[in-house]
């Protein structure tokens, strides 16, 4: 009966080619024990004498197995005590009491904004309102509240780009337009607090730069810049947020007024009074300072 053919685990797939014991010719000497060195005693054994039995694949499948899991409980033990330690940190954290000193970013976008133009040296007010282009307001604030239990009384200077436009046309071929570039505020606002969330209303003085042009059939006629200054007013609902962080939406209305020198084609350059306003709606991002 012919034994079955077995394979060395390393090497399975390649089937032993050296046979396990070789028979020796009887004219081939014998070597002596005692003259064979050591290394020569051994010889490496083939393939197919080493015995493939089902406890050594099991025994390869349990250590692959523990080398596995090992790297997996490594793995959920750094993210584990990641987590762990990051718990604490968030669960003790206070949410935003809208006190103390704060800084935050604001961006809104106006609309429905107008002007009233009075050439009122040589020529009539306004005769048509065309409405304005609107624009944008981006800028930064710095403020500082103080609360008593659910009322909230704060203080804030803000300064803001801008490319806020509006126009109206003065006469039948005269078109008046103006274009706020930046706006600095200073306001009071107060209100009260439930639970996190701030309810409140904001009163102010209002200044910035305004570029007012006269437009003819033939384009520009004349250009000019001022400083407007007049009042803003609005309301705002901010939430509380962990680690001191406000977010917030808000909506202002700016009653403004200015004088600029300009020309119409007819006349010199000579002041013109211009009253506007504008309608600005926003998203707020306040951080308060720790104490």
């Amino acid at each position: 009966m012919r034994a079955p053919q077995r394979y060395n685990v390393n090497n399975r797939l390649r089937p032993a080619a050296v046979p396990c014991k070789q028979r020796r010719n009887a004219s081939e000497p014998v070597p002596s024990p005692s003259k064979t060195p050591l290394l020569e005693r051994r010889r490496p054994l083939s393939p197919r004498c080493l015995t493939t039995t089902p406890r050594v694949k099991l025994v390869a499948v349990y250590v692959l197995w523990g080398k596995c899991m090992h790297r997996l409980l490594f793995v959920a033990c750094i993210v584990g005590a990641s987590l762990s330690g990051s718990a604490p940190a968030r669960a003790t954290a206070p949410n935003a009491d809208f006190s103390g000193v704060y800084l935050g970013l604001q961006t809104s976008y106006g609309f429905g904004a107008g002007g009233d133009w009075c050439f009122c040296t040589f020529l009539p007010s306004a005769v048509d309102a065309a409405g304005g282009n609107g624009g944008i307001l981006v800028g930064g604030e710095a403020g500082y509240g103080v609360r008593f239990g659910a009322f909230v009384i704060e203080g804030e200077t803000r300064l803001s780009y801008s490319n806020l436009g509006f126009a109206e046309l003065c006469a039948p071929a005269l078109r008046c337009e103006g274009e706020l570039s930046w706006i600095g505020e200073a306001q009071i606002s107060a209100g009260f607090a439930i639970g996190d969330t701030l309810i409140a209303a904001t009163a102010g003085y209002a200044t910035g730069e305004v570029n007012a042009r006269t437009t003819g059939a033939g384009g520009t006629l004349d250009e000019d810049g001022s400083i407007h200054e007049g009042r803003v007013f609005g309301a705002r609902v901010e939430q509380g947020m962990s680690g001191g962080w406000r977010f917030g939406l808000e909506y202002r209305y700016y009653d403004m007024s200015g004088e600029n020198a300009l020309a119409t084609g007819l006349a010199p350059p000579a002041p013109v009074d211009i009253d506007w306003h504008a309608h600005v709606a926003g998203l707020t991002i306040r951080y308060e300072l720790p104490d």
